[in-house]
């Protein structure tokens, strides 16, 4: 497929192969549907995701606790204008001053547009248009996007992280110089709408437990069928 290549004919190849893996994957680590953090609020998923980044999920759940606890409410946080305070509670997660004024500038642009610290707006909104929305705000990519569409609007968008990258690239169903801005409008084309949460799940599991970024676990994978990184044919 070449760089530009969207058509129906360049993404069905992709399609079929992701409907063979899903099973293998499911039986593995079993199917997701409708995600707990659905009907959450989506300005807390954007700034959950915002602190997630570049990060373990511990200890972007631990920097999480001590904001919240720190700042009970956005209102209280942009009130105060204390970057020093939120640097601090956010430490555990890493790149904590980068983050902060991330989370202050998001927060600012939100307030100047809505006249309130709410993203409720985003509900009743499609998907383009709400990928268009939260692609504005200050340092928010397609990744962080799409999480909050897909964990706080419940929509059936797959977001596309490090391991999905990863694993994406060595079974072959991008090729290896594939962006991840790329990689999510590919991938989305050709994941069937009702599996794409499930398969996101699924292909973390598998990055972090089998397919891992140093010395993956090729002897236990039931996918070297379907992988071009296991035959020799990539690097990844």
């Amino acid at each position: 497929m070449s760089p530009l290549d969207l058509s129906d004919e360049a993404i069905r190849p992709i399609h079929q192969k992701i409907e063979r893996l899903c099973p293998s994957l499911e039986a593995l680590y079993g199917h997701h549907g409708y995600h707990p953090r659905a009907e959450k609020d989506p300005l807390d998923e954007l700034i959950r995701t915002v602190l997630s980044q570049n990060t373990s999920d511990t200890n972007s759940q631990r920097a999480w606790s001590r904001l919240k606890q720190r700042f009970p409410t956005w209102q209280q946080l942009l009130a105060e204008r204390d970057l020093t305070a939120v640097t601090e509670a956010i430490k555990p997660g890493g790149l904590s001053a980068i983050k902060a004024e991330r989370i202050f500038k998001i927060l600012t642009e939100i307030i100047a547009r809505e006249g309130k610290l709410s993203l409720d707006r985003l509900r009743v909104m499609r998907d383009q248009e709400a990928i268009d929305y939260l692609r504005s705000l200050s340092g928010v990519g397609l990744k962080t996007t799409y999480c909050v569409l897909a964990f706080s609007l419940g929509r059936e968008v797959m977001p596309v992280d490090t391991h999905v990258l990863r694993v994406s690239k060595r079974l072959g169903l991008i090729s290896v110089k594939t962006t991840s801005d790329r990689a999510h409008i590919v991938l989305n084309k050709a994941c069937p709408a009702d599996r794409r949460l499930s398969f996101h799940m699924n292909l973390i599991t598998h990055g972090r437990r089998i397919c891992r970024a140093h010395q993956p676990r090729c002897h236990q994978c039931p996918l070297t069928d379907e992988c071009t990184y296991y035959s020799g044919k990539v690097r990844v």
